[in-house]
């Protein structure tokens, strides 16, 4: 599996990843252009992850504030496999390096228990609940879990 920088052509592939079947009830969408702003943004970080045969099996989306590096989207085309495993450490070392004293934070919806069980084994702690703070695709208000870790 190798991690690089998106570009806008991974775009319908992104689309592709975070709109599996199932993944309405756990994570947001976001519009091609929303992504095309958002790889186009020197504050945001966009990666994709690429199997053997170069195609996208997973993406990383994570934007600069003020707050720290917010983990905005982390997204494997097929759960359960070991594969956000294998990457998370991999997109956590190339945005912000151990050592580095810059805090990562991310917002995951509360009954995502597979995603806050992953964050949890990697040093994200939980830092607040947002009661009904997120709608998901499929119209569902979610309470969101915010996490944290420092690098």
């Amino acid at each position: 599996m190798t991690l690089r920088h998106a570009t806008s052509d991974d775009i319908p592939a992104i689309m592709v990843i975070e709109r599996q079947p199932g993944y309405e009830a756990l994570v947001g969408q976001w519009s091609a252009g929303q992504h095309r702003q958002h790889i186009a943004d020197p504050a945001f970080l966009y990666l994709v992850a690429e199997d053997e045969a170069t195609r996208i099996t997973a993406f990383a989306a994570l934007h600069r504030s003020a707050d720290g590096l917010l983990l905005n989207r982390f997204i494997v085309k097929t759960a359960g496999l070991g594969l956000g495993r294998s990457l998370l450490p991999q997109v956590l070392d190339i945005s912000a390096p151990a050592g580095t004293g810059q805090r990562v934070w991310l917002r995951v919806a509360a009954h995502n228990a597979r995603a806050i069980g992953l964050y949890r084994s990697f040093g994200f702690e939980e830092e607040d609940r947002l009661p009904a703070a997120g709608t998901l695709p499929n119209g569902q208000v979610s309470d969101l879990v915010v996490m944290a870790c420092t690098r």
